[in-house]
């Protein structure tokens, strides 16, 4: 027999401070909007291109010193405003520094800038070879692929979910994944953080890890609705948030220590990355726990005043209890009507059961028993 889940509740009433939840998030995602709309991106050089300018090293460069020889060149160009310049080693002795558009006068100096600041770092036999001007490698027909991409994946997840579960989640699984890209998008817009390749990437890997969260708190709250079916869905809901806490913040906080250790680690070319997977982790943890799972039941309730969905009426523990297999109830015979006993008496019994006649004997006096004894010694003599 499958027995109820615990009825484990938290410290608070996730699911009834819903409001708060959606506020929260409100005030965060319109801060980041207004920030969009004043202020916009700030794209990097896959977005706008830039200059590509070509260095030849003093001496060849071992492989194992190629990570070296570029956090020197990255050091030297970050009093000029170059830190975020892209670096690369070309056959072990070019040195090839990628800058975004500028103003043309900057564009003018600039190589010779750059050349004087690596001359200082890695030697007085570094020399310039040419600039090239190149596009963005993120275009116009790259973003709108990649925009394509998005919306079919979003609307893959959602015809998962709602295959597995129902429409009311995927759409609000989907609204918590839009939820978090807003966030992370939106943060990076005020914080004025730059935006190239490598942040698509991080808000891809953010979705996929958001919609797995919220996967695992709705497969807990389709299995106690299965088990508890007559109990109000505020009251499921709640409690499957409480049963996977400790999962949600254990795989949250295991994923935050190795993101944190790559942000304060890592050099400036991850940095970006990592910040935007360590702001999208937060906020997908947060959206699956108090944004995903309660504006599934503000839906609910929203059907339920819309009379489009029945309310159903709590079940007591007393009726959902199942009687043992091993004990079969036994029914009781009904006891017969005044109009029937009449002539039930005068049926004959059943052949299957039993007449017991039962004889009382009376206690025998003192007399009786010098009577008795009398005749047994007459019966001896004869």
């Amino acid at each position: 027999m499958a027995e109820a889940p615990e009825r484990r509740g938290g410290p608070f009433d996730i699911v009834a401070l819903r409001k708060v939840w959606f506020s929260l998030s409100g005030l965060v995602i319109l801060a980041g909007l207004s920030s969009l709309v004043v202020r916009g991106l700030n794209f990097g050089v896959d977005f706008t291109g830039g200059a590509l300018h070509q260095y030849l090293l003093p001496r060849p460069v071992p492989k194992e010193r190629t990570v070296e020889v570029i956090r020197k060149a990255r050091g030297a160009l970050r009093p000029l405003g170059l830190a975020g310049a892209q670096i690369t080693v070309a056959e072990h002795k070019y040195l090839m520094v990628r800058t975004r558009v500028r103003s043309p006068e900057e564009m003018r100096d600039e190589p010779y800038r750059i050349e004087r600041a690596l001359k200082k770092a890695l030697g007085p036999g570094v020399k310039w070879l040419g600039t090239d001007s190149v596009g963005p490698v993120i275009g116009a027909e790259l973003r709108r692929k990649g925009l394509t991409a998005f919306i079919l994946g979003c609307l893959g997840i959602m015809l998962w979910v709602m295959i597995r579960y129902d429409f009311r989640f995927a759409t609000c699984g989907i609204l918590a994944l839009i939820h978090d890209g807003l966030v992370v998008i939106g943060l990076f817009s005020l914080l004025w953080r730059e935006v190239n390749s490598d942040f698509i990437a991080a808000l891809l890997t953010i979705l996929g890890y958001s919609i797995n969260d919220t996967v695992v708190i709705y497969d807990r709250i389709r299995e106690n609705m299965r088990l508890r079916p007559g109990d109000d869905f505020a009251k499921v809901t709640n409690d499957s948030l409480w049963q996977t806490m400790v999962r949600s913040i254990n795989t949250s906080m295991t994923t935050l220590f190795v993101i944190l250790a790559l942000l304060l680690l890592g050099g400036p070319p991850i940095r970006n990355f990592c910040l935007a997977l360590l702001i999208g982790v937060l906020s997908g943890t947060y959206s699956s726990i108090f944004i995903a799972a309660p504006l599934a039941v503000a839906w609910r309730k929203w059907a339920e005043r819309r009379g489009k969905v029945a309310v159903a009426a709590p079940t007591p523990l007393k009726a959902r209890a199942k009687p043992s297999p091993q004990a079969p109830p036994v029914e009781e015979p009904a006891e017969p009507s005044p109009e029937e006993a009449p002539a039930r008496r005068g049926e004959e019994a059943p052949a299957f059961t039993k007449q017991v006649r039962l004889v009382v004997t009376a206690p025998q006096t003192s007399k009786s028993k010098r009577k008795r004894g009398k005749k047994k010694k007459k019966r001896k003599r004869h």
